[in-house]
Parts: structure tokens; C-alpha cells; sequence
């Protein structure tokens, strides 16, 4: 018989960190409110970044999509959400799953970049076919909604890298500042 051990969600919100949670939240529904350039967001980032900073619970995962929605509800809703929220839970199971804690280099920005950017480009445009009647709905209509939406995955995979890197760079200098900040209480 296989035994599923579930941590108790007392423990687990316990061991999330909420000014990270409410500092990822907060990424993502400011660069989704600013004005930007379509899909310039920080979706993937945090996507990715969620379940990494955030002890690797599996509430983690929700963090991204309750960001999400939550920027929605300031926005507005729109035809196939499922498609816009899929990729964003897949990507952070993706991450999670991982068992990388940290982004260490160029290399890992690229890649995580890339695939996060993809899996949100086949799955909206996806939508955007099924919702959109500008498309036929056949495999020439199709391939046409990928089509038209390369220069979105580009401006993703942008917005993806420089909130990346942007995160990774504020959460390294914030932290010295506060573990610094910390040792001098102790030394008091």
C-alpha cells in the first residue's frame, strides 16, 4: 500500500515566506497593470521564481496563478482563460519539480526563458484559435493563430528575461542588505 504524506497546510503556509509571496504577487500584477508591450509581463518569471523562493511547498504553485487572477480581476476577464492559467500552473510544476534553487547563470535564464515562453505561446494561441473568429477552425486556421503569434512569444521570452533578471538581482542585493541588517541587531 503506498502512503501519500500531505504536510498539514498550517505547516506549509508557515514555511512560505509572505513578503516573498506578497513580492511576487506584486511583480506580477504591476507589470501586467503598467502600460507595456503585449505579453511584456513578468507571468514567466514568476512562474518560474515562485516555487523556487518560496521553500519549494506546493502552495507555491498557487502563487502564480492567484497573481494571475488577481491582476485579472483588475483588467478584466477574457475568452479562454483556462489557456492563459495552464501554462502558468505547467510552468511552475516544471520549476518546482526542478530541484534547482537557484537561477546561477545566463544559461539557466535562457533556458528557463525559452521553455516558459513556449509552453505559454502553444497553449494561448491555442485559445486564441478556439475563441477568435478570425480563425478558421481547421489546421490551416491553426497555423496561422502560431503564426500571428510569434511576435508575442518574442515580447514574452523579453518581458520573462529582464523580470528574471531584474528579480534575481533585487532579491541578491535585498537580501545582503537585510542578512546585513540582521547581524547588526544581533551584535547589539
Amino acid at each position: 500500500m503506498v502512503r501519500i504524506s500531505i504536510m498539514p497546510i498550517k505547516e506549509a503556509l508557515q514555511s512560505l515566506k509572505i513578503k516573498e509571496v506578497l513580492g511576487v504577487i506584486g511583480l506580477l500584477i504591476f507589470s501586467r497593470i503598467i502600460p507595456h508591450w503585449p505579453n511584456f509581463t513578468a507571468l514567466g518569471a514568476t512562474a518560474i521564481l515562485a516555487p523556487l523562493w518560496l521553500s519549494h511547498s506546493r502552495l507555491s504553485l498557487i502563487v502564480p496563478v492567484l497573481a494571475l487572477f488577481i491582476s485579472d480581476l483588475v483588467i478584466g476577464f477574457y475568452p479562454a482563460m483556462a489557456l492563459t492559467y495552464i501554462p502558468v500552473f505547467l510552468v511552475s510544476v516544471l520549476s518546482w519539480r526542478s530541484k534547482k534553487k537557484n537561477l546561477s547563470g545566463g544559461f539557466d535564464l535562457l533556458k528557463w526563458g525559452v521553455g516558459s515562453s513556449f509552453v505559454f505561446f502553444l497553449f494561448s494561441n491555442l485559445g486564441s484559435w478556439l475563441v477568435l473568429d478570425i480563425y478558421q477552425k481547421n489546421l490551416s486556421g491553426l497555423i496561422l493563430s502560431y503564426w500571428n503569434g510569434i511576435p508575442f512569444m518574442f515580447n514574452d521570452f523579453l518581458g520573462t528575461i529582464v523580470y528574471l533578471t531584474a528579480a534575481l538581482y533585487l532579491r541578491k542585493r535585498v537580501g545582503a542588505f537585510w542578512s546585513h541588517s540582521d547581524q547588526r541587531l544581533h551584535q547589539r
